[in-house]
Parts: C-alpha cells; sequence; structure tokens
C-alpha cells in the first residue's frame, strides 16, 4: 500500500513504528527506491503505549492538514483506544 500511495503522489506517508531498525530501515529503502524528496517520514512510536501514541499522533495532528489512512504494524489495544 506505501509504494502505491508514493507512486500516484496521492499521499505524504507518515510510517509509525516502535523498532527503530524497522522504521530507518523502511524510510531510507522508500528514499533510496523513489528518491530522497519523496514525502515519507518514519516516527517512532511505542503502539503498546497509550501516553507515546497520544502524543505522536497530537504532533501528527498539530502538523499535517489531514490523516487518510491510519495502517499500525500490530493492533495494541491502546492504538484502538486513540482513535475513539
Amino acid at each position: 500500500m506505501t509504494r502505491a500511495l508514493i507512486q500516484s503522489h496521492a499521499a505524504k506517508v507518515i510510517m509509525v513504528s516502535h523498532n527503530w531498525d524497522h522504521g530507518d530501515a523502511g524510510l531510507r529503502g522508500l528514499k533510496t527506491e523513489f528518491g530522497i524528496e519523496t514525502p515519507v517520514d518514519w516516527i517512532q512510536c511505542d503502539l503498546g503505549n497509550l501516553a507515546d501514541v497520544r502524543k505522536v499522533f497530537s504532533d501528527i495532528r498539530k502538523n499535517e492538514d489531514r490523516l487518510d489512512i491510519v495502517r499500525p504494524e500490530s493492533s495494541h489495544r491502546s492504538f484502538q483506544e486513540v482513535l475513539r
């Protein structure tokens, strides 16, 4: 899904992951594949920590005009609570 959004220029992609290595590797891989100017960011967030999730999504809300898709790497209960 991420690649399709980037290829269609439909959205800025913000990846959220707890694991630094996965997030960094994903970001570097997409920038290498699609170019350094590709609108993709990565934010580290522990989806099992409700305070961390609230802070990260509060920051996203402040910095972005809209949020079209949320696709968590895993389905932690706390992530579902934040979306209510």
